[in-house]
């Protein structure tokens, strides 16, 4: 990657300043663990009008995760390296499949496996 970046016209010193920068910042988000992907939890639920929204979702994870009834809540709780767990419950919504999903397919596979096994 450096020689690359050099052969194209890069200064190899200000190359040499931004690879220890980024080695820099990359060994200070590790010793602080503050990745906030590390924080976030992901539910795929796929989409109904009369289905629960995003706010119920999000109170019965707190309600049975994060603080449950009778229990420590789960900030409290303290990981092998003394962080605290505390997670933010992302919910990503998905539409069913559609006749056109279902009747058309998109792989070459599939059509192939289709028209073979038909009589």
């Amino acid at each position: 990657m450096f020689s690359k970046a050099v052969s194209r016209g890069h200064s190899s010193v200000t190359l040499v300043q931004l690879f220890k920068q980024a080695i820099a910042r990359q060994n200070t988000r590790n010793a602080d663990n503050t990745r906030t992907d590390l924080k976030k939890l992901f539910v795929h639920v796929t989409y109904h009008n009369k289905g629960p929204t995003t706010r119920e979702i999000q109170h019965q994870f707190e309600k049975t995760v994060l603080q449950p009834t009778g229990e420590a809540p789960l900030r409290a709780l303290k990981n092998s390296r003394n962080y605290s767990i505390n997670p933010s419950l992302i919910v990503s919504y998905h539409r069913t499949k559609n006749l056109g999903n279902l009747l058309s397919p998109r792989k070459l596979e599939m059509t192939l496996e289709a028209t073979t096994t038909s009589p």
